[in-house]
Order: structure tokens, then sequence, then C-alpha cells
């Protein structure tokens, strides 16, 4: 009586489940696909930080050998005594700077002196010949 109606139904219901669990699972493979990409993306993002990491310490223990090389200890705690750092520029700065050699003028040279130059025409003659001359 009832019986047909119920089966087909519920064939109806099971292949409505069939349809919506074949979604659920491409959904579930996409979004596996879309986690291992993120997941490769961020290995090499971290692989391209740790190079740049590895380069910066090459630079620093670079530019540390050249400092210590070639400034003295004492001047390079004065040094680090007098620096300060400017938010502004995102720089450090050296205070008084502006009373340090670096920024001096060179002295103009005296152009009233004649200069005076010794020219020899003859090629064949040598320079203490035309000092004689």
């Amino acid at each position: 009586m009832c019986l047909p109606f119920n089966i087909t139904s519920l064939q109806e219901e099971a292949a409505g489940k069939r349809k919506k669990l074949r979604k659920l699972g491409q959904m579930y493979l996409q979004a596996k696909a879309e986690l291992e990409d993120l997941r490769g993306e961020h290995v090499r993002e971290m692989e391209g930080l740790l190079e740049n990491i590895r380069q910066l310490s090459r630079e620093l223990a670079l530019y540390m050998l050249i400092i210590d090389r070639y400034i003295p200890k004492v001047y390079q705690d004065m040094i680090e005594g007098h620096v300060q750092w400017n938010d502004d520029i995102g720089e450090w700065q050296l205070r008084c700077v502006a009373y340090t050699g670096n920024n001096m003028r060179k002295p103009e040279r005296d152009r009233t002196e004649p200069v005076t130059l010794k020219i020899c025409i003859n090629c064949f003659i040598s320079i203490d010949d035309c000092d004689r001359r």
C-alpha cells in the first residue's frame, strides 16, 4: 500500500545524498589541493626569508670585519656613544656631525701665483738641455 511510495522516495533520497556526497567530496579535494598550494607557497617564502637572513648575516660579518680592521675599538666606542636613532628618516645619526671635518669646505687655492711650465719644443733634446737654453 504505502510501500512502493516509500521505496521510491528512499531511492530518490539516496540519489540526492549520493549527489550531495560527490559534490562535498569535490569541494574537499579542492580545499585539500588549495591547502597544499598554500603550504608549498609558505615553504618557498620561508626559504626566501632564510636565504635573506643568511645574506644579511654575511654582509654584517663583512662590515664588522672592515670596521674592526680599520677603526680602533676606542673610536668605535666613541662613535657608538654619540650616535642616536632618528625616527623621522629611519637612520642612525651622529650628534654634532656638523662640526666635524667632513662637512668643512676645502680652502680655495690662491691662484695669484704664476704657474711656470717648462715646455721643450724639440723632442730629441733632454730636459736638462732645455734648462740650459
